[in-house]
């Protein structure tokens, strides 16, 4: 079975990094993308959506798919980073695990 190993703080630092740097490049992508269809696609052949419509309809699609995102991915993802965050040595996990029963310690005195 493959299992993983801590390398250090480098590599995810230096990925953590990249992703939220392509956030903010993914957007100017994307805007940048539907601005050359609309010129070369859509004005070509469907002459009868102006510009102003296009927008709002892809304002709504934007919208629709964050939404989305933020009602199903999000919790997928944030479950899944706690599973790897908990099961993978970290340090973490000790302290809590020695509160815990500290305070259980406590609670039965």
């Amino acid at each position: 079975m493959i299992k993983q190993k801590y390398t250090g703080q480098g590599i995810g630092g230096t990925i953590d990094s990249i992703a939220k740097a392509a956030v903010f490049l993914n957007g100017i992508m994307l805007v940048s993308n539907l601005l050359i269809l609309y010129s070369t696609t859509v004005e070509k052949y469907t002459p009868w959506i102006n510009f102003t419509v296009y927008a709002v309809i892809l304002i709504l699609v934007i919208i629709l798919v964050l939404l989305a995102a933020w009602r199903y991915m999000l919790p997928s993802a944030y479950g899944f980073s706690n599973h790897q965050i908990w099961r993978h040595d970290n340090p973490m996990r000790d302290a809590i695990l020695r509160i815990e029963k500290k305070l259980d310690d406590h609670i039965r005195k």
